[in-house]
């Protein structure tokens, strides 16, 4: 297996081993409800896919500004 897929997968781990560990967090130690639990997370994944969503646009019309500048030359 590739490196680089490997990095990648370890990364998804991670970062969902981080979920868990935030939402327990939240949920036994500060003991907030569930329900504020679960707003906050799904907040954050909105905010998470705007940003996603915002980059993508980004990059494709960089990427259309590029190809029409070059073709003006």
């Amino acid at each position: 297996m590739p490196i680089m897929k490997l990095v990648k997968h370890r990364t998804i781990f991670l970062g969902l081993l981080a979920l868990l560990a935030l939402i327990y967090g939240l949920n036994v130690i500060l003991e907030v409800p569930a329900r504020e639990v679960a707003i906050l997370f799904f907040v954050a994944c909105f905010f998470v896919a705007s940003l996603a969503f915002l980059g993508l646009l980004f990059s494709f019309f960089r990427a259309i500004i590029k190809r029409w500048l070059r073709r003006r030359d």
